[in-house]
């Protein structure tokens, strides 16, 4: 009885794996949208702070190096995912 809950229970986590990476990506992404604004309007260090700090010393250079910083936390968090996905099913 325990041994057929346990394998219905790994046989229904591989079925839905791909929809909770999809979720994971999907939530990284939007609290990534969320906290760079939030960080501009309610903080004094951060991203978003860094970002509005830049224009505001009309430093232009240094608004698009926190930009591109920005994309590429961005990208590393999904590609890590992926990974981590990968890593998790790695018959597949």
């Amino acid at each position: 009885m325990l041994w057929a809950l346990a394998v219905n229970s790994y046989a229904g986590f591989l079925g839905v794996s791909e929809t909770l990476r999809m979720g994971v990506r999907l939530a990284i992404g939007i609290i990534w949208i969320i906290l760079v604004p939030a960080e501009m309007l309610g903080v004094d260090a951060g991203l978003g702070y860094f970002i509005l700090d830049t224009h505001d010393r009309l430093a232009y250079a240094e608004l698009m190096a926190s930009i591109v910083v920005i994309g590429s936390l961005g990208f590393l968090l999904d590609y890590g995912t992926r990974q981590l996905h990968r890593l998790w099913l790695h018959w597949r």
